[in-house]
């Protein structure tokens, strides 16, 4: 078997040529020490595509050329409301929280922000009917016990 022949490269950070074993990627750094302080380098800024704020400086090259948010917030917040994969309508609040209609005419309702073991149930099952009238707060226990029980009465499970 032949020795593997060793390639030569650059060092994109130092600028040093240097001989490597070859591997599944051609290296492109000479030490971890190089391929670190390449990462974190500024890389220029960016504005957000949301609330407008500039960022980008620290980021790794490959996470700000795909970035478009400065944070998860307003990733999230900035993505289109999309009713085919959350089955309930949604709503942005006045204070900037996105939750569904449901429990937001629930909160509108009582005045008061409800919690999360708190369980909006819709008493007809159709989650577009968004009515006072078909709503009614649960905790969490007691949602998934209504249901269990709806459940086993129309034989969908067993006791």
């Amino acid at each position: 078997m032949q020795p593997l022949k060793r390639v030569d490269f650059t060092c994109l950070k130092c600028g040093i040529a240097t001989k490597r074993k070859p591997r599944r990627r051609a290296p492109k750094f000479c030490s971890t020490k190089c391929r670190l302080a390449h990462q974190s380098k500024p890389h220029g800024t960016k504005f957000c595509a949301r609330c407008g704020l500039e960022f980008g400086d620290g980021m790794r090259p490959s996470n700000f050329a795909r970035s478009i948010y400065c944070s998860h917030d307003c990733a999230n917040r900035g993505r289109p409301i999309n009713p085919e994969t959350t089955r309930y309508r949604q709503v942005e609040t006045k204070d900037g929280r996105r939750i569904g209609e449901h429990r937001h005419v629930v909160e509108q309702a009582t005045g008061i922000r409800l919690k999360r073991n708190l369980h909006v149930h819709h008493k007809n099952e159709n989650k577009t009917d968004n009515r006072l009238d078909n709503l009614e707060v649960l905790t969490k226990s007691e949602h998934a016990r209504r249901h269990r029980l709806e459940q086993i009465a129309q034989g969908r499970r067993k006791l």
